[in-house]
């Protein structure tokens, strides 16, 4: 085991801080992006239907 001074012991805490805040940022932004995704689908799909009932509408007026 190698002697550790302590201005050494501090540098290796300070690089795993910022890995592991580079991590949790990582984490973040790829959780933002999937619940981007996610919202923008299910808004997609919501409109997609609204869409449908309208035609549907349409073609019940025109059968009328």
């Amino acid at each position: 085991m190698k002697n550790c001074t302590a201005f050494h012991e501090f540098d290796c805490a300070r690089q795993y801080y910022r890995y592991q805040k580079k991590r949790y940022m990582n984490n973040i932004n790829i959780y933002m992006e999937n619940r981007q995704i996610h919202y923008l689908q299910s808004k997609r799909t919501i409109n997609y239907s609204h869409r449908q009932n309208l035609n549907h509408f349409k073609v019940i007026k025109k059968s009328i």
